[in-house]
Order: C-alpha cells, then structure tokens, then sequence
C-alpha cells in the first residue's frame, strides 16, 4: 500500500475530539471523500477511519475514537497521509510528477555562470510549479525546477546542473 504525505493534524479544536487539519487546497476533496486518514506514530502509519471532515474557517477533522480534547492533544504535530488509491485523478498526476523530483533532494545545485549554489533541502510545491529550497550565505532561497532550466543532472555524482537566469539568485 502506497501512503502520501498530506500534512499535518493541529491542535484540538472544542472539547469532542475535532482537530485542526492542515492541508494543501488540492487535497480537500480527497480527505472529504475518504473513509481512512493514517498517523504517522512511532514510526509507523495508523490508520484512522474519519467520522467527518468540516471546511470552515479552519479544516477540522473528527477521527474514530479520538473523542476528547486530551486525545486529539495526543495527535497535534503528526503527519497524516492517504493511500494513493484515495487521491482524485488531479491529485495522483500532481504525486506522480513530483515523486521523479524528489529524487533530487540532497543533490548539489549548481548554475552554469556562478557554479556550486548549495544542496537542495526539499521541494516546495506551489499551484504550477516546483521550487528547490537551498541555503545560500545562511539564507533560504527558492529555485524553479522548470525543465527549460535544467541542463543535466548526474545522479552518479547527485549533482543538478543549471541555467538559472540573471539576477536570480
């Protein structure tokens, strides 16, 4: 079974077990239409059928027997995931399209004009996009991991050879 990392349960909201559910938009439909939500404890996913899903100011999330504040307290700051049978048709292209992506995390960045940037950290996800986090004289800086970009990448060496336009970095 394959699990994909949604987000991440918050802190209880009310006295009855709800918690707060932090998400990408993308995959509200998912969590709504789905029976199980898995928790990532000691290591492990659980999994936890959702008694009900509210989409308010905030997303709430109310799971099988966790039906107090004290419980819900227990679960604020796991990571949730979905099996990947569960996600909509957009969900699962968006999962595909970054997995191949994922591979590059750890691989060292570097622009054909200004040479080794940093590593990259982890991929940020926005509407449209790819963006590669790595840290550069101590500060983050977000690169686009746009195919006209990229001009190889050596998985031997884990190196990620760029073409980064002027003045973006």
């Amino acid at each position: 079974m394959n699990l994909h990392e949604l987000g991440t349960l918050r802190k209880p909201h009310g006295l009855k077990g709800w918690m707060r559910l932090e998400i990408e938009e993308t995959y509200l439909t998912d969590v709504q239409q789905s029976e199980v939500l898995f928790v990532q404890m000691k290591g492990q996913p659980v999994p936890y059928f959702i008694e009900g899903v509210e989409d308010k100011a905030l997303l709430l999330i109310k799971l099988e027997e966790v039906d107090t504040k004290e419980a819900a307290s227990q679960l604020n700051g796991k990571t949730c995931y979905l099996r990947e049978s569960d996600l909509s048709p957009k969900a699962q292209t968006i999962v595909a399209e970054t997995k191949g992506l994922e591979l590059l995390i750890g691989f060292t960045l570097v622009d054909q004009s200004l040479g080794a940037l940093g590593i990259i950290e982890e991929l940020v996800e926005l509407p449209m996009q790819q963006l590669a986090l790595i840290r550069r004289a101590g500060k983050e800086v977000l690169i686009p991991l746009h195919a006209s970009l990229i001009v190889s990448v050596d998985e031997a060496h884990k190196v990620l050879e760029m073409d980064l336009p002027e003045g973006l970095v």
